[in-house]
């Protein structure tokens, strides 16, 4: 029978070799492993979002119109509004100056907005309106005909469909400002403001 204690020294041995090589050669391709699984994990998120950006652009208008500035006009005259019927019901009683109406080569429509409460306090606005996404900025306001425009600088584009007073804002934009064919479209929005009048039946289904 062999003597182990011969053996023994050699089996020491040879378990710290194999101890040395498993720390040498095995942990580094596990470890080399796990670095491929997450680099391309990272390239498949890298490959998705340059997907989703060309889909972006892909759909995105072929030129992008850049907001236009718009400085504050002069005060307008209080004759110079005209009432304006909304769908919903309200206290108050909104005007619009068509004389201030403009349409920029941005695609907003800009006018000035007046509101006359129930004891007649009248608050006066300046505002931009997108028909292409129903939105409305305020640029200015004023708390009557005697003051002067104070800058919003918190102004932002907002959603019609949220605005106070029974959607004043989104039926003015639905039914007197959009919906208009490119021809001509200053004239005809003017004449449906100077009308005064809800065209809701012009407009069903939209």
């Amino acid at each position: 029978m062999p003597n182990a204690k011969l053996y023994l020294p050699f089996a020491i041995c040879l378990t710290r070799s194999v101890r040395k090589l498993f720390l040498w050669l095995i942990l580094p391709l596990i470890f080399s492993s796990n670095y491929v699984v997450a680099d391309d994990e990272v390239g498949q998120g890298r490959t998705q979002y340059l997907r989703a950006q060309k889909l972006k652009e892909f759909f995105a208008p072929e030129t992008a119109v850049e907001e236009a500035a718009s400085p504050l006009p002069e005060m307008p005259k209080s004759e110079n509004f005209i009432e304006y019927e909304i769908s919903g019901k309200s206290s108050s009683k909104f005007y619009v100056d068509v004389s201030s109406l403009s349409i920029g080569e941005d695609g907003v429509i800009r006018l000035a907005l007046g509101a006359r409460s129930t004891s007649g306090v009248w608050s006066l606005t300046y505002e931009g309106f997108r028909c292409d996404s129903y939105t409305y900025r305020i640029y200015g306001t004023s708390r009557g005909f005697d003051n002067e425009w104070r800058k919003n600088r918190r102004s932002k584009w907002t959603s019609s469909k949220n605005s106070n007073a029974m959607n004043m804002r989104f039926d003015l934009a639905r039914y007197y400002l959009c919906n208009v064919g490119p021809t001509n479209q200053l004239t005809e929005i003017s004449r449906r403001l100077e009308k005064g009048r809800l065209e809701i039946k012009t407009d069903r289904g939209t």
